[in-house]
Parts: structure tokens; C-alpha cells; sequence
């Protein structure tokens, strides 16, 4: 998975113009982290010799289905792999009552966005990718999920469900923060209201430093 990974993602880059660009393989507690999160939506294709030939992971957070990483090998594509495992993902999501469905990809791959918008996707928002070092800018250390131990864990672990619900009703991130601190991604920032509840929680995925991090948010 990691080789077609790579492989795609910088043919993708060369078709864009950026030939110099190599796209390194992930950390494979990154790939252990998306395979369990998507369970029975974790799905492969194989080739007649019986090597990987295409993937996608389908992921779903109460009511919000997620699709990626996906990728086609590159002497595959433009022969309708790419919509079978579109397809076959989305039925497996719909399956699962999701009512948002999405995925991700660059704003400058008009032809993935093209591809995609024939597939009756249409593009949302932009995200974008924000870093700060809160420990080192003079502020105190942010309190964390990993030192509330035992029933106070578990306790925080239900008001930030709770907050989640509140701020958009039918999603849940449990499962995404419980992997996070199994396979030790990273850690899940707490700051709590004058009353000791969780106002707000930010769970933190840490990948590779050179593939970033994803965060996941609840004010």
C-alpha cells in the first residue's frame, strides 16, 4: 500500500509540473491508525499476479463518512479502476445511513476535482493546515487527554463526546482520539470551563514530519 501510495501521489505531482517531487512512504502507525479507524471499510484490489493494484479507506465518525487515502497504481489508471473504488465506497458508506459524505484533494488537480465532480462530488471548503508551538511562546503547558488516568480519563473522554454532540449532533470522534493515543500519533488538548467540564477539546493526529499533522477540533 505504502509503494502505490507513493508511486500515485508523486505521478499525480509530475502531471501537475512538479516533476522533482517525490512522495515519501508514510510511518506505518499512520496506515495502522487508518486501517483501524475504517475497520470493514479498509478495502484493496489486486492484481491478476496478486499484487495491490488500488485502495481505499472509508472511514465513518457517527454521522460523517470519509473516503482516503485512496490510490490507483499508475499503470492502472485510466481503465475505470479509479470509479470502482470510488463506487464501492460510497455504497459501503451510504450503507452505514452516513449524512455527509466527503474526501479530500488539492485545489490545483483539476482533473481530480473534475473526476470527482462526475461522481456527483462538488468541492466544499478549503481547508488549510495551521501550526503553532504553544509550549514554546511562553504559555503553560496545555493539559492533555494521556494525564487524566483511570475513571477522570474516561470521564473526560464523555464530556468531550458530549461536546461533540452539542456543537454538531450525530458526529463522534471517540474511536479517532482513542487510536490516537494507542498507537501513541499524538494526544488529544484539553481546556476546561470554571465549572470543570470540557469546553473545548482538540484532538491531535502527529504523523511523519514530513507528512504533517491532522487535528480535529470542538470550541
Amino acid at each position: 500500500m505504502n509503494r502505490v501510495f507513493a508511486d500515485a501521489f508523486t505521478d499525480r505531482y509530475r502531471r501537475d509540473g512538479l516533476v522533482g517531487v517525490r512522495v515519501p512512504h508514510l510511518n506505518p502507525q499512520v496506515w495502522r491508525y487508518a486501517l483501524l479507524d475504517a475497520g470493514p471499510g479498509a478495502m484493496l484490489w489486486r492484481d491478476e499476479g496478486g499484487h495491490v493494484v488500488a485502495f481505499n479507506i472509508a472511514h465513518r465518525s457517527g454521522a460523517e463518512g470519509w473516503m482516503g487515502p485512496l490510490a490507483v497504481r499508475p499503470d492502472r489508471q485510466g481503465a475505470g479502476v479509479g470509479k470502482t473504488i470510488v463506487r464501492t465506497a460510497l455504497d459501503w458508506l451510504l450503507e452505514q445511513n452516513v449524512a455527509t459524505l466527503g474526501l479530500e484533494t488539492m485545489p490545483r488537480t483539476v482533473e481530480n476535482i473534475g473526476f470527482y465532480a462526475r461522481l456527483g462530488f462538488f468541492p466544499g471548503h478549503l481547508t488549510v493546515t495551521l501550526t503553532n508551538d504553544i509550549i514554546t511562546r511562553g504559555h503553560r503547558a496545555p493539559m492533555v487527554l494521556s494525564q487524566r488516568k483511570g475513571a477522570a480519563g474516561g470521564q473526560t473522554l464523555e464530556a468531550a463526546r458530549h461536546l461533540v454532540a452539542a456543537l454538531a449532533p450525530g458526529y463522534d470522534f471517540t474511536r479517532e482520539i482513542l487510536l490516537t493515543a494507542e498507537l501513541g500519533l499524538g494526544d488529544t488538548s484539553l481546556i476546561d470551563g470554571r465549572t470543570g467540564s470540557t469546553r473545548w477539546c482538540c484532538g491531535t493526529r502527529r504523523r511523519s514530519p514530513r507528512v504533517g499533522r491532522r487535528m480535529k477540533c470542538a470550541c
